[in-house]
């Protein structure tokens, strides 16, 4: 079963174009506005899946997108694939917090795209980037050993293969090494092993010090994320800068 919702304000009856190519498994959600365009009923007399329609409250500024998006995450049912038909680039955020949820959500211009066109974007591979972002409770409770914050259980030796973690083999020792070194001087810690390639990840994801400060804040706690995050701002274009030209 797959479920596409529909942002008729933008994409209007060229949205619905491949509409005629689903099954009876599928469902669509069509979200419109008292004064948008009519949705043409010659269109959807070719549509055999389930079809829904929701009129949004309007008002205020991307009234529809707020709502259409507390529908999403309000129905979402694990293991469904989800559409946002829409040319709003906007939504493309919401895809990152989805998929920490188990769940696949692809933005087409139309009904009928290729999930491909998608996959293959800039704009895809741009949020692929802030998946560290919204990692699940078991990366969450791992990254609060950062640099003895909480407490490091195991000091190990940055660079030892038998204490490497092989999960994540894709990233280069030197690397570890500079990031290890910079967050020693700041804090005054050596850094787990498991630490720094957590840390690298998310310097990864991270396009200035505020994604910075929202991957330390979300992921050791307010407190604790804020006190790292004073400790190492000074350094975070010399690390962000050594992750970039390492991948």
């Amino acid at each position: 079963m797959a479920v596409y919702l529909v942002d008729y304000e933008n994409v209007h009856q060229s949205g619905l174009t491949g509409i005629e190519t689903l099954s009876t498994d599928d469902l669509v959600v069509i979200f419109y506005s008292y004064d948008g365009a009519a949705v043409p009923v010659y269109v959807l007399d070719k549509c055999t899946a389930r079809l829904d329609y929701r009129r949004v409250v309007t008002g205020t500024t991307n009234a529809l997108d707020f709502q259409l998006v507390a529908f999403l995450f309000h129905e979402m049912q694990p293991e469904e694939d989800y559409y946002i038909i829409s040319h709003d680039k906007g939504y493309d955020m919401v895809v990152p917090m989805a998929k920490s949820f188990g769940n696949t959500i692809i933005r087409k211009s139309y009904i009928g795209e290729d999930d491909a066109v998608w996959e293959n974007s800039f704009e895809y591979k741009n949020i692929q980037s802030k998946m560290i972002l919204f990692q699940k409770k078991d990366i969450n409770e791992k990254i609060k050993n950062i640099c003895g914050i909480y407490g490091i259980k195991n000091d190990q030796c940055i660079g030892d293969p038998d204490k490497e973690d092989v999960s994540v083999t894709w990233l280069n020792i030197p690397l570890q090494e500079k990031i290890a070194k910079v967050i020693k001087e700041k804090v005054g810690t050596t850094p787990a092993n498991e630490t720094v390639q957590l840390l690298i990840q998310g310097l990864a994801g991270c396009e200035n010090r505020q994604d910075f400060y929202l991957f330390c804040t979300r992921n050791m706690g307010s407190t604790a994320g804020h006190k790292f995050y004073k400790a190492v701002k000074t350094s975070f274009e010399e690390m962000v800068t050594a992750v970039r030209q390492a991948s």
